[in-house]
């Protein structure tokens, strides 16, 4: 929890740096050939929700993005997570602690409402390949393998939805929020650069 109040008070800091020194209204619109390039913190990681457990590199993701047209986007971004779970004891009194690492490398179409002068809200799904890397920090990994079937190493493709807003604060920066329901955060938080 700390290390989410830290992160959020960093991005807070960065994003009043970067607006508060000649600030002036931009006049950017969102609109085709638009590209972007965006970073972004999971604040609300879905392991910690369901599992209590402990981020130890809190998901974020790093994607670039072009508007193909007025109201249609494709971006594909790069995701990474880490999470420590919590030491539970299995039947035959064995006690058992996972470490999960999340790789995911997504496709994300969205639709937009771009018709206000400085803001962009969207929506849309992302298509993902997730590769999990699960290491015993406690406990035998063989005997988790076998016994209850957690794979050290797995490769899934998934799907989620996404819906976000994104509010320009400079002529080519943006800060961004995104809710995606079947990401490895349920909340992100972001800062944006327009390439071009």
């Amino acid at each position: 929890m700390k290390k989410i109040i830290f992160s959020i008070i960093a991005l807070s800091i960065f994003l009043t740096n970067l607006t508060a020194q000649d600030y002036s209204q931009p006049t950017r619109i969102f609109k085709k050939n638009q590209s972007d390039i965006q970073f972004s913190i999971g604040i609300i990681p879905v392991d910690m929700l369901i599992d209590n457990a402990n981020p130890k590199i809190m998901p974020f993701n790093i994607e670039a993005n072009r508007m193909l047209g007025e109201n249609f986007s494709l971006g594909v971004s790069y995701g990474l997570s880490v999470m420590e779970g919590q030491t539970k004891t299995l039947v035959n009194e064995r006690e058992q602690q996972l470490k999960k690492e999340l790789h995911q490398i997504s496709l994300k179409p969205l639709f937009h409402i771009t018709r206000f002068k400085n803001a962009d809200y969207y929506g849309g799904f992302a298509l993902s390949v997730n590769h999990y890397n699960m290491t015993a920090l406690k406990g035998d990994m063989e005997f988790m393998k076998y016994h209850l079937g957690t794979q050290p190493k797995s490769t899934r493709v998934a799907y989620s939805g996404v819906v976000g807003a994104r509010f320009a604060v400079k002529t080519k920066w943006t800060i961004f929020s995104e809710i995606n329901f079947g990401g490895a955060s349920f909340l992100n938080l972001g800062i944006g650069y327009r390439l071009q």
